[in-house]
């Protein structure tokens, strides 16, 4: 399911006045020992985000096991799987992301979530978790994978 409206909750879509802009050439990787260590088990796995100039964003994940044989690649970058299919503003430093996710339920197709983080001056995202007794903070770090291609099918607006 790729988004054809949004809630317009996001006052805008992409950078603007970004102090510290998205990079558009990496996949943000979050690190599997951080997220075994810090979080609940409910998040124990590798999470990246694929970000592209027109607002879009692409967020996918993998379990601990499967991504120390299988690190993320340009390839995982260039495949929109299912869940994923998402937005993003980036004002100043903060940073706010939503996506559909699709559901195999008959009367509840897709679900809608919202992170909100920033964008550190390394050029790391940390994302905010508030639920599960949180807060957490979630790391994701910028990783060259390779040439990535494809473009989103979606749009932001």
């Amino acid at each position: 399911m790729i988004p054809d409206h949004w809630s317009h909750a996001l006052p805008a879509i992409g950078q603007v006045d970004a102090i510290y802009p998205m990079m558009y050439d990496v996949l943000y990787v979050t690190d599997p020992d951080h997220v075994k260590e810090d979080l609940p088990a409910s998040y124990g796995g590798v999470t990246w985000m694929r970000f592209w100039p027109g607002g879009q964003v692409h967020t996918w994940w993998r379990s601990a096991n499967e991504y120390a044989s299988h690190p993320v690649s340009a390839a995982d970058g260039d495949n929109f799987f299912y869940l994923g299919a998402g937005r993003y503003y980036l004002h100043g430093n903060k940073l706010i992301v939503e996506f559909v996710t699709p559901k195999n339920e008959l009367f509840c197709p897709a679900t809608y979530f919202r992170k909100e983080g920033y964008v550190n001056s390394d050029g790391s995202i940390t994302i905010v978790i508030k639920d599960l007794g949180g807060p957490y903070f979630l790391k994701y770090c910028p990783k060259r994978v390779g040439d990535m291609q494809r473009q989103p099918d979606w749009t932001a607006d």
